[in-house]
């Protein structure tokens, strides 16, 4: 099938052109990075083709096409042809001769490149098995979990009504890319506006499904590729940090219960012994209580749930490991950040060394190549790392600089955590070059997602107290101490057993809280959770070293270990059940009468009236509906009242000449009138009276299966 073949090439072009600047540990690093990176930057070509060709009746046969046409050439180039030089050679000479203005420069221009290495005699103990079978654990409850949420049955969409927000306004997207003709972009329930939100994931699974796959098998399997590849680089990023396969591994199985939230109590207190918990667990329909009444803090928003139904986010964070990998590797290198228990024989083998006689690695801020002795030579092996790391900098910038419209809320949290680095650690001039190729590349998109008709702004940028109403220090304390749990135990347990440079980078990290708690970040306060769940994900790390720390000394500590990761969990055990025992949301689409008629008798470009639907046939044949559900258009910015108003003013309008003047300047094709917009009491002296005395109807409701649904055609 083609999209299978597509999902190789871009794995292989992915490979072929990271191992040009990262070295890996194992395979499966170098599997994960290949993946996610060929995914993003494929994704950004096809779009950017697509749009193209969009004036052609079949943009994405075109640009399909150019992709694969084009991935064959660097393929070819990639495996078997030599360096050329770049255009991008002139900015690294500015580099080369004005941020490092030593004698000892490299010669960032006509050099090798990094050759791929698994730098497996370094690597600490551990077997492959144990990490393959960990893999698979997690391999498992991630197709439960993506299927739970999200599922393809008997020619129907179901998914679950606890991710009716993320996946009735996101599917309707992803149809409106592969039957609706949706380039330029809109969304396709606030047409005529430039789309203020990340779609290329939704774009990528539309072209997928437009290659062959079944719309919904297309974002499960992108989903779980993405889940996978993310979980081994956590994985990579503990052994690394932690000089330990154990803590990756831990790590990974945590993911899935990174909720610590001490919730569970209270639920437990209250049920009448164990027969009943377990009863109350198993039929569980809604997550856990928190005891608050803050917005939003019952809605699994910190749960593993946010990864089901944002499957944006996975390869999103992915990306940001990709990068946090070779920026904790450098620090390490440069002597910033100790490995727990380092010594001579478990020392990854791309890592500098130097002796006395040759030099040393400075650490301050104007940190530079310096040898003991005028006399003293630099050794060609600083040269290479310093070459090296000037061009994986700049690319690492490159696929930070590509997030945006991917996931706009990583690329935020990536600079948070870069902005960090840059305030903590020492090298600032290297870590300057990648947040230069960072606001170059990543600045103009932020830009334009923020364009076109913005509704007013009623926020500033600070907010204090995230979705607490009336916050105070001992309130916030209160609240995180409680949603975070035991893990703060855990962490701080970490942080002792750990070196001085690895509290600096945990501090790096809490800064994701930090903000999350005092600036607003867009229109919703409660938005900034994405920057707590890509946080918890650094917790349960730290979490994970502390439980193999206590565990690895005896089986009695080992014992305490599992009674805290336990302790730890149990909520997130018990708030996998609401998913498992969801009820769906069916949305009729093969060999459905409506389906069948929006495709044969209306056009991709078309507009609808409707009510405000979520999902709805219409919206899943691709087509837009004027204004769709108004939750999701106020959290994307768009104006929402003054649409409010038009919409309103048609619904009611009786003069036939001004209605159709005000349907024609919106565009709007067809008027579906059903029960929903009848009953609506905010569309105050409704008029269908005039719709079916001077339109013609032309689809009728008659089984009663679409809320009593009539379609009307514009004149």
């Amino acid at each position: 099938m083609l999209a299978l073949v597509y999902i190789l090439v871009i794995s292989v072009v992915g490979d072929l052109i990271c191992r040009r600047f990262f070295s890996y540990i194992s395979i499966q690093h170098r599997l994960a990075t290949a993946f996610l990176s060929g995914l993003l930057f494929s994704s950004c070509f096809t779009y950017l083709a697509t749009l193209f060709f969009s004036g052609a009746a079949s943009p994405l046969s075109w640009s399909n096409l150019v992709f694969f046409a084009t991935a064959t050439l660097l393929i070819t180039w990639l495996r078997h042809g030599s360096r050329m030089e770049q255009p991008g050679d002139g900015a690294l000479l500015y580099f080369q001769r004005n941020i490092f203005p030593n004698k000892q420069q490299p010669d960032l221009i006509n050099t090798d490149r990094n050759l791929i290495k698994f730098s497996s005699e370094g690597r600490p103990a551990g077997s492959l098995k144990w990490d393959l079978i960990c893999l698979f654990v997690c391999l498992t409850l991630g197709v439960w979990l993506m299927f739970a949420t999200l599922n393809f049955v008997d020619g129907n969409f179901h998914f679950s009504v606890k991710s009716w927000s993320d996946f009735g306004p996101n599917l309707s997207l992803a149809q409106s890319f592969a039957w609706g003709h949706n380039f330029p972009t809109e969304h396709p329930f606030y047409p005529g506006e430039t789309i203020r939100y990340h779609f290329l994931f939704w774009f990528q699974a539309a072209n997928l499904s437009f290659l062959g796959l079944n719309l919904v098998w297309a974002i499960n399997l992108l989903s779980i590729l993405s889940l996978m590849a993310l979980l081994a680089l956590m994985m990579t990023f503990a052994e690394l940090l932690f000089n330990s396969r154990a803590v990756g591994r831990i790590a990974a199985v945590l993911f899935f219960f990174s909720a610590s939230s001490l919730s569970y109590i209270p639920f437990l207190h209250a049920q009448s012994g164990i027969g009943g918990a377990i009863t109350s667990i198993l039929n569980a329909k809604d997550f856990l209580k928190s005891g608050y009444s803050f917005r939003g803090d019952d809605w699994g928003a910190l749960t593993v749930a946010v990864f089901s139904n944002q499957r944006h986010l996975i390869a999103a964070v992915g990306i940001l490991f990709i990068v946090l990998i070779f920026l904790v590797d450098f620090y390490r290198r440069n002597g910033a950040i100790d490995i727990p228990g380092d010594n001579e024989s478990n020392r990854p083998v791309n890592n500098l060394e130097t002796s006395t006689d040759i030099g040393q690695i400075e650490t301050d801020d104007d940190a530079a190549i310096t040898t003991e002795s005028s006399d003293a030579t630099v050794d060609p092996a600083l040269t290479k790392h310093s070459r090296n790391d000037i061009h994986t900098l700049l690319f690492c910038g490159l696929l930070i600089g590509a997030l945006p419209y991917w996931n706009s809320a990583v690329f935020v949290s990536a600079a948070i955590v870069l902005g960090g680095f840059l305030a903590i650690f020492p090298q600032r001039r290297y870590l300057a070059v990648m947040i230069g190729a960072i606001i170059l590349v990543g600045l103009p998109q932020v830009l334009m997602l923020r364009s076109g008709d913005i509704a007013p702004s009623t926020h500033g940028l600070f907010h204090w107290g995230y979705t607490i109403p009336d916050p105070t220090f001992p309130l916030v304390f209160e609240y995180l101490a409680w949603t975070f749990g035991l893990k703060w135990i855990l962490i701080f347990m970490a942080l002792v057993f750990l070196p001085a440079g690895h509290r600096r980078l945990f501090l790096v990290f809490l800064l994701l809280v930090t903000v999350a708690f005092t600036l607003q970040l867009s229109t919703d306060a409660f938005n900034n959770h994405k920057l707590l769940n890509i946080w918890n994900i650094f917790a349960v790390i730290y979490a994970a070293y502390a439980l193999w720390v206590i565990g690895k000394a005896n089986v009695y500590r080992a014992a305490l270990a599992v009674m805290l990761a336990t302790a730890m969990v149990f909520g997130s055990v018990i708030d996998l059940f609401p998913l498992h025992n969801d009820s769906s949301i069916v949305v009729p689409h093969n060999n459905d009468r409506l389906t069948n008629w929006l495709f044969k008798e209306t056009k991709p470009t078309d507009i609808f009236l409707t009510d405000k639907l979520l999902s709805h046939p219409i919206l899943f044949t691709g087509r837009k509906v004027f204004l769709g559900n108004t939750l999701y258009a106020y959290t994307a910015g768009y104006a929402v009242k003054e649409r409010e108003t038009t919409y309103q003013n048609i619904f009611i309008e009786r003069d036939l000449l001004r209605l159709v003047q005000l349907l024609r300047e919106n565009q709007i094709a067809y008027v579906a009138i059903d029960d929903g917009v009848r009953r609506n009491t905010s569309i105050s002296g409704f008029n269908e009276t005039i719709y079916r005395q001077h339109f013609e109807t032309v689809f009728e409701d008659i089984e009663r299966r679409y809320g009593n649904l009539t379609i009307y055609r514009v004149p």
